[in-house]
């Protein structure tokens, strides 16, 4: 079976790159770092948690992506999953952002899907209801809050906010070799490595068969199988490539 990374288009340059995803993502609140006193390091993931944070939360006052020792962090997150009702297969991890997605547009002219952080990926709208059409599977579709950037021409102020979606990846798999042992640095406070990234031989007795899904829990790269890549050429979205990974 063959897989795909999906990704953005090469951009000839930075501006053309800026012109392509005319998004900017504003995070405010950020679960605790992580300081380990087995290995010294301190460290964070890129891992989203998208779940509403509500203004009154006295949680918000500890969501500033502050370091906490990792039996103080272990107790937070618990914490965490607790109070907001955080689904199982969502991972919390040090240094997570938290709450549910913001974008600020530069423009009205939105492509199809933008590439704001790699490994995220936001939708519009009739590209969610394609997916979702078709029955792919593996991905949790959050709505995000837009507004305008300060920036943007006066011509787009009273242009009407697009629906956009950040497709979240639910769906896991490993390489063939790997597995959380050969990731792990340390045991201690869990921090990984992702090595080898030409290496993508995808054990499929350990994928759990979704269309979309992360590898050895990689929150920055998103495969897909051949499924969700017929779909995006037969609908002609823009802005994406499905590259063949092996």
């Amino acid at each position: 079976m063959r897989f795909y990374k999906l990704t953005h288009p090469d951009y000839a340059t930075d501006r053309a790159a800026d012109m392509a995803n005319p998004i900017r993502m504003v995070n405010e609140l950020y679960v605790p770092g992580i300081t380990c006193s087995a290995c010294g390091e301190s460290w964070a993931s890129s891992d989203r948690v998208r779940v509403s944070v509500p203004k009154t939360s006295d949680l918000r006052a500890y969501l500033t992506g502050k370091c906490l020792p990792e039996s103080e962090w272990r107790a937070f997150a618990e914490k965490l999953r607790r109070e907001l009702t955080i689904p199982s297969w969502m991972k919390v991890t040090p240094g997570a952002q938290i709450g549910l997605p913001t974008g600020e547009l530069s423009t009205s002219q939105i492509p199809d899907m933008m590439h704001p952080f790699p490994g995220q990926i936001i939708a519009q709208n009739h590209v969610v209801q394609a997916l979702e059409k078709e029955k792919l599977t593996g991905f949790f579709p959050v709505r995000v809050q837009v507004r305008w950037s300060e920036r943007v021409m006066d011509r787009d102020r009273d242009a009407p906010a697009p629906e956009l979606y950040e497709l979240l990846v639910k769906g896991v798999a490993w390489r063939v070799g790997v597995d959380t042992n050969t990731i792990t640095i340390c045991p201690r406070c869990g921090r990984t490595v992702f090595a080898n990234v030409a290496h993508f031989d995808i054990d499929t007795n350990r994928w759990d068969g979704s269309d979309f899904f992360h590898v050895d829990q990689n929150p920055n790269i998103i495969l897909v199988t051949e499924r969700v890549c017929m779909t995006l050429a037969e609908y002609n979205y823009t802005n994406y490539t499905c590259a063949p990974v092996s």
